[in-house]
């Protein structure tokens, strides 16, 4: 496959997950801080720029909550490449693009969080061959079509990679406390 097939492939996956993709503005990013061997980073115009790494068919986006590939192209699992989760987190967070920006604590009562928390990015590994990575990202909130406002929310990421290889994805909203039905 070539660069322009990878490319082609990118924007129709783009074009599922946002309105308004502006092909005429696709770009390459070429930033080492986001750099995932074997893949391109590439970012498009939208409503909200949409970013991913792609390889071939395999279009990485935080929409699509698909890590897996470029997770293990990084060698997500290599405790010597990853004393610390930084770079695995920075990637994460440029790939969700604007308006979402890392979190790594939440006073009690802010932005409606139950108590005071402390959401520094943790990497664990355990004794059973799991490798663990713990985030969390604010969206902002803002303008929503019709005039109305979203308001702030605060999510945490849990990426666990199993002993077998395989990865499980889910996010927890920290804030505000969802309503208890």
């Amino acid at each position: 496959m070539t660069n322009q097939d990878a490319q082609r492939r990118f924007l129709e996956v783009a074009a599922k997950i946002q309105r308004g993709v502006a092909a005429a503005s696709l770009r390459a990013v070429e930033d080492p801080a986001v750099a995932v061997p074997g893949f391109m980073a590439l970012e498009v115009d939208a409503q909200v720029p949409v970013r991913g790494w792609v390889r071939g068919d395999t279009v990485v986006m935080a929409r699509s909550q698909n890590f897996g590939p470029a997770l293990d192209a990084l060698r997500f699992a290599d405790d010597a490449r990853w004393p610390t989760p930084d770079g695995l987190v920075a990637r994460l967070v440029w790939l969700h693009g604007p308006p979402y920006q890392l979190i790594t604590h939440l006073a009690e009562g802010e932005l409606g969080a139950d108590d005071e928390l402390d959401l520094t990015p943790r990497r664990v590994t355990r004794d059973d061959g799991r490798v663990a990575l713990f985030f969390a990202l604010l969206d902002p909130g803002g303008p929503l079509p019709g005039g109305k406002l979203a308001r702030p929310v605060v999510f945490q990421y849990r990426i666990v990679r199993t002993a077998e290889g395989d990865y499980l994805i889910g996010t927890t909203q920290l804030a505000p406390v969802p309503d208890q039905a």
